[in-house]
């Protein structure tokens, strides 16, 4: 199921033309590969289960990264859909690793279980990227948030 996802990543890559990561970017960007690299050290230890505290955790580390992001493209004025680059992808993949491991801890009705479902919806129809929605929103259930979110699509 994780290779699934990461083809779906390269998709999802491929379709933007990625620029350079910027100077106020550039802590961020180092702060989500550590996430990533914990989250990819987590998905590879089969000797124990996942522990929900430290997946929430985790995650409340990359809401925190998101939301300093937003403040860092809006000064850059690079608040638009159509600006992607390395930090997009980092952020991704990291979403999509989120997703899963929410599917496998069984919270499939909180927010960032349903970001891998919503990717693969904007992938193959090719419609507007809902990552920032969802990483704006402080709740942690995905009940009404869902149901707009897809109302929108």
């Amino acid at each position: 199921m994780f290779s699934t996802i990461a083809a779906t990543s390269a998709q999802h890559c491929a379709l933007a033309t990625e620029r350079s990561v910027t100077d106020g970017e550039q802590p961020i960007l180092g702060m989500l590969i550590s996430i990533r690299n914990r989250l990819a050290a987590l998905k590879k230890d089969r000797g124990n289960y996942y522990r929900p505290n430290d997946i929430v955790g985790l995650y409340n580390e990359l809401l925190d990264q998101v939301k300093v992001l937003n403040r860092v493209r809006a000064k850059e004025q690079h608040d638009n859909d159509t600006y992607k680059n390395r930090v997009d992808s980092v952020l991704d993949e990291c979403f999509q690793l989120f997703s899963l491991f929410y599917l496998a801890l069984g919270k499939n009705k909180e927010i960032p279980a349903t970001y891998v479902q919503l990717v693969t919806i904007k992938v193959r129809k090719k419609l507007p990227f809902l990552l920032i929605h969802v990483a704006n929103d402080d709740s942690r259930t995905t009940d009404t948030h869902t149901r707009s979110a897809v109302a929108k699509l």
